[in-house]
Formats: structure tokens, sequence, C-alpha cells
């Protein structure tokens, strides 16, 4: 049996909510969404709801708590700071999505304007945030000329050949630089990404490191090293094979902004990597690379 993902869709706008439910509902199968219609009833939905939703789809600008405020809650207060949040709102303002980031976001989307870019958010929100692969097994609707830079954090070489490949064969350039050590990525977490040319796009990082206490280790140290650097937000995902709840919570309680389930089935893994790059690359807004990035 299917496992439903919860999605609490936090939004005082209707038309918006409506169009957003529709769009996930077409798209992601199976899926249990809870409409949030004020930021303040937001508490009182998680605490009835004991097993917590996968994601949280939050709108920036509401009346009373705006998405701001009740992120800094949700961020502070350990029994919700692994629940990933999405920033949705209508502002291109650099300076709040800095704010946004600043305040642990995981991503940040501009509010759709047609019916086909809100299903290409709810792709992505799947794909990204729900291991939901339904739409990944096929070439991206939009695709991008530039090269994109990624850093692979993965010590198995059997997983980074089977990347590799997938990624030679895709309609996509990418770069791929492997970094196959904990010892290694932390050595370049500190003292080489600031510098480091051309720009880098994702890094994806194993969790197991062997162990797993590495995967975490290196997430916190990155992080660290973007504050201290005043490095933009570039998204670190976690991708490995496990799917354990335990593991899943984790990353995001060390700041993963995403968390991915290899695929059993290696041959979608070309178009995989093509739509998460795309959804990133077009949906989701960066923090401004002027201003210090804090987490």
């Amino acid at each position: 049996m299917q496992e439903y993902k919860t999605i609490f869709l936090v939004d005082d706008d209707e038309d918006d909510r409506m169009l957003m439910r529709e769009a996930l509902e077409k798209s992601i199968s199976p899926i249990t969404i809870v409409d949030v219609a004020h930021s303040h009833d937001l508490l009182r939905f998680l605490e009835n709801a004991p097993n917590g939703p996968k994601l949280i789809l939050m709108d920036m600008n509401m009346p009373r708590i705006d998405g701001l405020q009740m992120l800094v809650h949700l961020k502070s207060d350990k029994p919700h700071k692994h629940i990933p949040v999405v920033m949705i709102s209508t502002t291109t303002n650099q300076a709040m999505i800095s704010r946004a980031y600043d305040l642990g976001a995981n991503a940040f989307i501009v509010k759709p304007v047609s019916f086909a870019e809100y299903e290409h958010v709810a792709r992505g929100v799947g794909l990204c945030f729900l291991n939901n692969y339904r739409w990944a097994a096929s070439t991206p609707a939009f695709e991008s000329a530039d090269c994109k830079t990624i850093i692979v954090v993965e010590d198995n070489d059997d997983h980074w050949y089977l990347l590799d490949a997938a990624m030679r064969n895709s309609s996509m350039r990418y770069n791929l630089v492997r970094i196959s050590t904990k010892e290694r990525a932390l050595a370049f977490a500190h003292h080489e990404l600031v510098a480091f040319l051309p720009k880098v796009d994702m890094i994806l990082i194993d969790l197991y490191l062997p162990e797993r206490e590495d995967g975490l280790q290196l997430l916190s140290s990155i992080r660290k090293s973007m504050q201290a650097n005043h490095l933009e937000n570039t998204p670190i995902v976690v991708f490995t094979y496990s799917n354990s709840a335990q593991d899943i919570d984790d990353c995001y309680r060390h700041d993963a902004n995403a968390y991915l389930v290899k695929p059993l089935d290696i041959t979608g893994w070309r178009f995989y990597f093509e739509n998460l790059l795309n959804f990133w690359s077009t949906a989701i807004k960066s923090a401004d690379t002027s201003k210090p990035f804090r987490r």
C-alpha cells in the first residue's frame, strides 16, 4: 500500500489555495492536503497531526502572523524543525527572499500566475520534497542551455559510476565534481567552496559516508562555511538509498534543503536529475548573494 503524503497548505487567499491544491492533486498521488487559511491556526493543526506533514507550503504575506514570523517559530521549535518549509510569495524583493532563507526556509518560490506554472511547481515539490517520481521519467518541459556545476559527495564507486553515466547521457550539460571522502569534503567546504569556479549550482551528499553521522556532520559544516564566507544559498540535497523517516528528519534538522531517495530503477536517473536541476533553476529563487547567508 502506498503511503499518503501530507502537505499543509498555508495561505489566506482562497483562490491561490484552490489552484495549488488542484495542481498538487493532479501531479502527486497519493496525497493528503490540509488547508490552513490563517497562519495563527497552523500550530493547532500541527498539534492535531501527531505524525506531522511531510511538507509545509506557506504564503509569506498573511494577516496577524505573517509567514516569516511563523517560520521563525517552526524552525526554533524542536518538534517542528524537521518539517521542510517552502515559502511562496508574490514578492521578488531580494531582501525578503534573503530574509526567508536566513530564517530557515528550505526554498522560496514566487507565486505562479498560470495553472501551467502551478503544475510545474507541484511536480517539482513532489520530486524534491516528497520523493514522488511520477513526472521524473521524462525530459523537463523547460530545458536550460547553461552548464550546471554539481559537487557530488559520494564514497561508493559503483554509485558514482551510475550517476556519472546517467549525466553523460543527459540532454543537459553538467560539470560533475566528485568528492569521495568526508574529510576531503570538509576541507572543500572550509577552504575551497568560497572561491570555486565555475559557481556551484548544487551540492549532492550521500548520507552514509560511510556512517550517517558522517553525512550529518558534513551538512552542518557546509552550512557553517556558507555563513562564515557570506555565500549564496547553494542548495544542499541529500541523495541516498535510505528512506528511513529518522534519516529524513535528521537531515532536515541539520539544514538540508531537500532529501531525495535514490530510485532503484537506475535507467531513470538521467531524467530524474534533469527535472531536479530544472526545477531548482527555474522555480526556486536564490538568496541575495550580496548579503550574508545565515541559517
